[in-house]
């Protein structure tokens, strides 16, 4: 069996050096020996200098190979080497080097000090490796390791929300926060039910979904690859039947493969919510009602933004006026008898909503409609004005037919607004809450009221926004609302019935469902409440200015 046989103690010096010499020029790593000091010269440097760090190794006894030390590294590997000199035996530093080809490579660099037989210091003996591998393995290692650890705070995240029993808004919420983009939801019949911002305001995430809901997505979902739609979207299913579609918008950058993994959990955890609450039929409706409330309250101030949302629900109105319909039922007014149990109440909503909705579909009408609390509320695209009047009209007659026929025993009145532009959108939603709001007060059966009819009314609809109507209001019935407040009276309820009917006491009566004497002794009391006579004409026409400005500051409340 060959052996490897040591030189001998006694072989030629030259032969020794010789062999060192090219043992140390065949390893992979780059030896080095300095002098002692910071100042000192190289005294030698192997010629894998060349390999390693593609120069020769002139460029090492001229100091070009410091030039190639990273910029964000060279003042730490300078220092690093000067505290090994005063304080260490060996010394090891990591640091990146740029090639002159422009590769960056890491090198591994070990020094030692070498000592005399007194322990002062005579050379220092330094090795370099390339260990870019390493650190690339590393690197690897590293984003793998925040991956999964990412991965699995998503999955925490999800879970912990539907244990919560947080709404559809707080899941669309956490992925828009974990992906940094907007995020959209639709069902299967491309209406928008919920979205996210991330940051973007609302009218920059409806001109994005404007454009990107146009765009032919793929049939298979994109939660676990690329997508030339730019987006990342993910079905949602329930009982293996696509939904909706869940879509992340990448707006602010470019998602990830994270990012198509929070899309995937989302998607998960949005039809377990679906299942676990029951809604999946009334998110649409959802969706609807907070359009036009945010409209009606003043949340949403750009036409462009409402045109949008309004063409994501379904409804382009884009190319022509606009009139606004509210639907009330009167009895949802009493807090007593059938309608005070809440699902009587809500089923009472919904068919009026339905109602509603049946009759602009007859109409052939793009229109919105949603139940805002209990009062049906819908937008449609109309023509001139001209036109208008006559357009809600016949919307608003199939809508009591409808009622009349299904429901005979409910009360119900519609509230048809002006007609206008989509910037006058608020102000024709007031208008039709106004109208039905006074129909209920004083209407004993179902009927239809206009905006335009109420006269007065409008103009304390347009007064009520200062402070003057609510100090009239005081000055004429504050005794009597005091009264009520303390006696748990209704003597401004049968005031208003009275006023309203003319003062013909025997319709107050029936309109009030009270016997006339009744009627009397209550018309008495609030006259010596007031200190003042009803049939007097001048203070006729101030309480029916008053009760018609307390309702208005009612409605204006609620």
């Amino acid at each position: 069996m060959d052996r490897t046989i040591a030189p001998s103690l006694d072989a030629d010096p030259q032969q020794l050096r010789l062999m060192y010499q090219a043992l140390v020029e065949q390893i992979p790593a780059v030896l080095y020996i300095n002098g002692p000091s910071n100042e000192a010269d190289t005294l030698y440097v192997s010629p894998q200098t060349n390999d390693i760090l593609g120069l020769p190794q002139e460029g090492w006894y001229d100091e070009t190979w410091t030039g190639h030390v990273h910029p964000d590294d060279i003042d730490s590997v300078s220092e690093n080497y000067s505290a090994f000199l005063r304080s260490a035996e060996v010394g090891v530093d990591e640091y990146r080097f740029i090639r002159p080809d422009g590769q960056t490579i890491w090198i591994h660099d070990r020094v030692t000090i070498i000592r005399d037989e007194t322990g002062a210091p005579t050379l220092v003996q330094g090795v370099m490796f390339d260990v870019t591998e390493q650190r690339r393995a590393e690197q690897v290692l590293a984003e793998q390791a925040e991956m999964l650890a990412r991965i699995e705070n998503i999955g925490r995240r999800f879970t912990d929300l539907l244990l919560q029993g947080v709404h559809l808004r707080d899941i669309l919420g956490t992925l828009a926060e974990i992906v940094g983009n907007p995020v959209v939801f639709e069902d299967a019949a491309h209406q928008l039910i919920g979205h996210a911002r991330a940051g973007v305001s609302t009218h920059a995430l409806m001109d994005a979904w404007q454009g990107h809901a146009r765009t032919e997505h793929p049939t298979e979902s994109t939660a676990d690859g690329d997508d030339q739609t730019g987006c990342a979207w993910q079905a949602v299913r329930l009982r293996d039947e696509e939904w909706g579609r869940l879509h992340v918008l990448a707006v602010a950058h470019p998602v990830d493969e994270v990012d198509r993994l929070a899309v995937d959990r989302a998607a998960a955890a949005i039809g377990i919510w679906l299942l676990t609450h029951r809604e999946s039929g009334s998110l649409a409706d959802a969706a609807r009602s907070e359009a036009l409330a945010d409209v009606w309250q003043g949340r949403t101030t750009s036409s462009a933004e409402v045109l949008a949302r309004f063409r994501a629900l379904g409804a382009d109105l884009d190319r022509s006026g606009v009139a606004a319909i509210a639907v009330e039922c009167v009895e949802l007014g009493q807090r007593v008898g059938p309608m005070a149990n809440a699902q009587a109440r809500q089923r009472t909503t919904e068919r009026l909503l339905a109602a509603l909705r049946a009759a602009l579909a007859e109409a052939t009408v793009p229109g919105v409609t949603a139940a805002v609390g209990e009062i049906c509320l819908g937008v449609i695209g109309v023509g001139s004005e001209g036109q208008a009047r006559l357009s809600t009209d016949k919307i608003a007659e199939r809508v009591l037919a409808r009622l009349a026929e299904s429901d005979p025993e409910l009360t119900v009145v519609v509230g048809l607004s002006r007609a206008g532009q989509i910037e006058d959108l608020r102000r024709c939603l007031t208008d039709a809450a106004d109208a039905s709001g006074y129909g209920s007060r004083v209407s004993g059966h179902s009927a239809i009221h206009h905006a335009d009819d109420l006269g007065l009314r409008s103009l304390l609809a347009q007064l009520g926004a200062g402070p003057d109507l609510s100090r009239f209001v005081e000055a004429e019935l504050g005794p009597l609302l005091a009264h009520d407040a303390d006696h748990g009276s209704d003597l401004v309820g049968t005031l208003t019935a009275y006023l309203a009917s003319g003062c013909q006491k025997a319709a107050a009566a029936r309109t009030l469902h009270i016997q006339r004497r009744t009627l009397y002794y209550r018309l008495d009391r609030i006259e010596a409440i007031l200190k003042r006579r009803i049939e007097d004409p001048s203070t006729r026409l101030r309480l029916e200015v008053a009760v018609h400005g307390l309702d208005v500051l009612h409605e204006r409340r609620t």
